[in-house]
């Protein structure tokens, strides 16, 4: 084993937030095992915590990658998952914070805390690309003697060639690379009872008496239901349908809170819908209508949530997140939610582990509208997204065009509101 382990910027917006992708939600558990291995065998354990302030879009940095992320005093500069609890309940691991690439503060800090020059040194992390092998090339220049491991397994690249690249580079500077070719198999089982555990510590912690949740009858709101109701039981779960009018598979609806035992109620939002478009100053245009019932629907669910005690559930997935294919402050608002970090077809995984009935897990997803499916809507399958967003592979060059574009345009949605 080696002396030291860095962890580079495995933090929130780099997982699942501002600049965060399926791939690098991942390889949490690996990073977590092993980090918790290295402590248990007397290693050290440093993380590099990527530190901006306020001013980040004036930067160097911000203009040639301008979206803010892991700025001071945000929830997105935190270290992701369990990694937070690690570092801080043992003595010997350490952040180290840094405003740039590669850190200059990190050998001082390894030599301070070792008493000595370490022999050899193991990284992992994000993005392998631009921090990881920033970190590595310095490391390796502040410690020439040390044996340099990356482990390719524990790492996460913009894409899956530019991760290769780096990869490439690193061994061709002396630095040994593990686990080039392991590819991690998504585990139903292990991710669900992963986030059950998950669930129970936001309980835990908020001291919330219950959760709602929007139950739409399809596989995201199915999956984020039943997955609440395994965490903390059936009764702590608020189930809320809220058509339009007349919702045609309502009854989708009715199944999921029926199967799971979930208490639930319904609030038809059609007067209310009609009631705001009509105070408008002037008759609003289609998009427009199509984000209203959205919006109004969340503050269905945030009066049901606030005057029980409970937390609102939110009910998105990575796919759609990665896109922008849902409503700011509309199904876009919740408290947390359980099933962000997974792609649909992950979503779809966990729900049969879960023993959901295929018709809520296979369900095609409409917009309720139009009658069309997302994928008519957004005119390119999941599973070309999914892939996308995994491998950084597209073999469409029309979707992949259509999928960066969406991917740019709905950048709003997945940063921190920008604050003079």
């Amino acid at each position: 084993m080696s002396d030291v382990l860095i962890i580079v910027d495995y933090q929130k917006d780099f997982a699942d937030g501002a600049i965060g992708s399926g791939r690098a939600v991942s390889i949490c558990k690996k990073i977590e095992n092993k980090a918790k291995s290295f402590l248990e065998k007397g290693g050290f354990v440093f993380c590099t915590m990527d530190t901006h302030g306020e001013d980040y879009m004036s930067t160097q940095e911000g203009k040639k990658l301008p979206v803010p992320h892991c700025i001071k005093g945000t929830d997105g500069i935190r270290l992701f998952g369990r990694l937070e609890a690690i570092v801080n309940e043992s003595e010997r691991a350490f952040t180290v914070a840094k405003d740039r690439f590669g850190s200059q503060d990190l050998p001082e800090a390894i030599r301070e805390r070792l008493g000595y020059a370490p022999q050899s040194i193991e990284i992992c992390g994000v993005v392998t690309d631009i921090c990881v092998i920033s970190n590595a090339v310095m490391l390796k220049s502040a410690f020439p003697e040390a044996e340099i491991t990356i482990d390719a397994s524990c790492c996460s690249g913009t894409s899956s060639e530019m991760h290769e690249k780096a990869l490439d580079t690193m061994q061709s500077m002396q630095m040994t690379v593990i686990n080039r070719n392991e590819q991690k198999t998504f585990s139903a089982a292990e991710t669900a009872e992963s986030i059950i555990n998950w669930i129970r510590g936001i309980k835990e912690k908020t001291k919330a008496r219950g959760f709602v949740i929007g139950i739409s009858g399809g596989k995201d709101s199915s999956v984020a239901a039943a997955l609440l109701a395994k965490s903390c039981g059936k009764d702590s779960v608020l189930g809320v349908m809220m058509p339009n009018g007349i919702q045609s598979d309502i009854e989708y609806s009715k199944e999921l809170c029926e199967f799971l035992g979930i208490p639930n109620i319904t609030v038809n939002i059609e007067q209310a819908y009609k009631g705001l478009i009509s105070a408008l100053d002037q008759e609003p245009n289609k998009q427009t209508k199509t984000n209203i019932a959205p919006r109004i629907r969340m503050t269905v669910l945030y009066a049901a949530a606030q005057d029980r005690g409970y937390l609102v559930c939110g009910t998105g997935n990575a796919s759609e997140k990665y896109i922008g294919y849902f409503t700011k402050w509309g199904d876009g608002a919740n408290d947390f939610n359980p099933i962000g970090s997974l792609t649909t077809e992950e979503v779809i995984a966990v729900g049969e582990y879960l023993g959901l009935p295929q018709k809520l897990t296979r369900k095609p997803p409409t917009d309720g509208l139009c009658g069309k499916t997302d994928e008519e809507n957004i005119g390119f399958t999941y599973e070309i997204l999914n892939r996308y967003i995994k491998t950084g592979e597209c073999p469409d060059a029309e979707a992949k065009a259509k999928i960066d574009r969406m991917h740019a345009v709905s950048e709003h949605k997945r940063i921190p509101i920008p604050v003079f």
